[in-house]
Order: C-alpha cells, then structure tokens, then sequence
C-alpha cells in the first residue's frame, strides 16, 4: 500500500513545485541542483516549469542517459523521454517546407 501511494503521489514532482513556488514568491531561488538528481517523476514538472527551471536545467535533464529496452521500461521514463525530445541537444530540426 505505501508503494501504490508514493507512485499516487509523486514526490519528485511535489519537490519541484514546491521549489518553483518559492522562487517565484522570491523566497530563494530554485534549487538547480537539486532538481538534476531527480528522477524521472520530475520531467512534467520541470518542463511546465520551464521559465522558472531554466533552460540549462531543462536540457540537462532532457540529455540525461535513460535505459532502453522492455526489462527497465516505466510510466515515467516512456513519459520523461517523450517530453524531453524538443529540449534534446542531438534533436534534430523538422525539415523546412518551401
């Protein structure tokens, strides 16, 4: 049951906001170190975040190596490598269209 209710929870998410939230009321600023050794819980947080996070930040955590294959395969890693594509530094532009 406390497993079912910290993946309901999300505290790597909390942790973020929370952070955001005092850094936006000028209470200290955000904690970007912090926030990298996150796991993949604070994808979502940190990208709707983004003006507060930093682009640094959001790229580092969007080049970050994540395991691929079906025996380490999760919600929020499929998630966090979803969301951080745009933000990648080996991303390639879409091709232009004259």
């Amino acid at each position: 049951a406390v497993v079912v209710a910290l993946h309901v929870i999300n505290p790597d998410r909390i942790i973020v906001e929370t952070n955001v939230e005092r850094a936006r009321a000028g209470q200290r600023a955000f904690a970007a170190t912090y926030a990298a050794t996150l796991s993949d819980d604070a994808m979502p947080a940190i990208v709707e975040h983004a003006d507060v996070v930093g682009p640094l930040v959001l790229k580092n955590f969007a080049n970050r190596v994540r395991p691929v294959g079906w025996r380490t395969w999760n919600v929020s890693r499929a998630l966090a490598r979803r969301l951080a594509r745009p933000y990648e530094s080996n991303a390639t532009p879409p091709i232009a269209r004259p």
